[in-house]
């Protein structure tokens, strides 16, 4: 990304000649970033050591987020407003922000040197979507909210949890093997009852069975139905003992977290299902029957932070 951010900030032709020049000079001997650095100078006429210099030298990244988007009318145009603010330690950054209006979208690159700063847009026609880095030009760190919820979350998670309900079909042992594929081996297992009593508070959570306040742990996804010994993905309908649905969706409750379900219609679908799900990383919904995998599906994810919506009434 490092590259790719230079690139971008140079231009091909500074870029190029730049690393021609590093090849002729170091050909056969070994080379440091100053050598990178100096060149791109020379190439581009700009002092690129200073960009370069946080990322070689920080750990983590830019935090990054939308703050007081505004539009009004002004005559038959619409100016469009707002910050971009940069949580500490800033970085400097070209961001990319796209406005997205009925007739096309418009983009504009906006230099970053502090903590916050002011964008503007001016167009003729109503905005619909403001967008920030649409295009993943630039590396940040996305806040929990802004991650999809999917089966990588769940590997990744350092607060994480396994809950089992008085209808997991799921022995302990095979729910343990479901967590070590997950790489979360160690990761407790709880009742339902310990869950309500607050221990599962800011945590990701895994449920074997179905818990009682579903509605507020799960957003589950358009399309899904839940029965007694059954369940429907995409109007398909999925009754048989051998028959397993996994899903992930963001916790209603607790912005930034993740809850998981794993609903074996019988134990007979556990073992052969166990040892797969782990390679759906980018998935949110699998199906597998008899261990072969019937459906997979991602929730679309709106970032918060990342994107603004604009309602369709004007704004006087």
């Amino acid at each position: 990304m490092l590259w790719h951010m230079l690139r971008r900030r140079v231009g091909d032709e500074a870029f190029f000649a730049a690393l021609r020049e590093v090849f002729c000079a170091r050909r056969f001997q070994n080379a440091g970033w100053s050598d990178f650095s100096q060149a791109l100078t020379r190439s581009s006429g700009q002092k690129i050591e200073p960009f370069m210099a946080p990322w070689l030298e920080r750990p983590g990244g830019p935090r990054l987020s939308l703050a007081d988007v505004r539009r009004r009318q002004q005559g038959d145009q619409w100016l469009i407003t707002g910050s971009v603010v940069q949580t500490p330690p800033v970085y400097p950054l070209l961001l990319p922000l796209r406005l997205e209006t009925a007739s096309g979208h418009f983009d504009q690159t906006l230099p970053l040197l502090g903590e916050q700063t002011s964008f503007s847009f001016l167009t003729a026609n109503p905005p619909r979507r403001l967008l920030l880095d649409p295009d993943v030009e630039i590396f940040r760190l996305l806040p929990g909210d802004q991650l999809p919820a999917n089966v990588n979350r769940l590997k990744g998670s350092r607060r994480l949890l396994a809950v089992t309900t008085p209808g997991c079909d799921a022995d302990a042992a095979s729910l343990r093997q479901l967590l070590a594929a997950l790489g979360q081996g160690g990761v407790r297992i709880i009742s339902e009852a310990e869950l309500a009593g607050g221990k599962g508070r800011d945590h990701d959570l895994i449920f074997c069975g179905l818990p009682r306040d579903a509605a507020t742990l799960f957003d589950f996804p358009p399309g899904l139905e839940l029965g007694q010994g059954s369940f429907v993905v995409n109007n398909e309908r999925f009754s048989a003992a051998h028959d397993l649905l996994f899903l992930v969706t963001r916790q209603r409750a607790t912005p930034g977290r993740v809850s998981a379900l794993l609903l074996p219609l019988a134990p007979a679908a556990v073992a052969s299902a166990l040892q797969k799900i782990s390679h759906y990383g980018n998935y949110a919904t699998l199906v597998f029957s008899g261990g072969v995998n019937r459906h997979k599906g991602r929730v679309p994810q709106q970032p918060a932070g990342a994107m603004v919506i604009f309602g369709e009434e004007e704004q006087p």
